[in-house]
This record gives structure tokens, sequence and C-alpha cells, in this order.
């Protein structure tokens, strides 16, 4: 069972953090946990906020 806190944080999980020739361990499970969170916090309609390259997506962009 997941435990639902007030806001659920997903930092920068991309693809392009890694060279293409290299496997990340564990890398379905974490993605399969990622989703399954996001998923719990939709349903409870509780906050889910990502971030990406250090900057939140929902930010400003600057020129």
């Amino acid at each position: 069972m997941l435990s639902i806190s007030d806001t659920l944080l997903v930092i920068d999980f991309q693809n392009g953090v890694c060279k293409e020739s290299q496997d990340i361990f564990n890398t379905q499970e974490c993605v399969t946990s990622i989703n399954s969170h996001i998923t719990a916090y939709r349903h409870a309609h509780k906050p889910i906020v990502p971030f990406r390259q250090h900057m939140p997506i929902l930010s400003i962009t600057l020129s």
C-alpha cells in the first residue's frame, strides 16, 4: 500500500541523463513505482510537483 503525503515531488527522471549504451539498475521498477505514486496522488486529488533541470516545470522560463 502506498503512503500518501501532502504533495508528491518527482525530480528529474528523464532518459537523457545516461548514455544510451548504459543500463540503469532497476529502471523499470523505478518507473513503475513513480507511475503508481502519480496515479495514487491523482486519485486522491493531491498535488504533484514535477521538477526538471533544477527548475519547476511550472516556473517562469528565463530567456
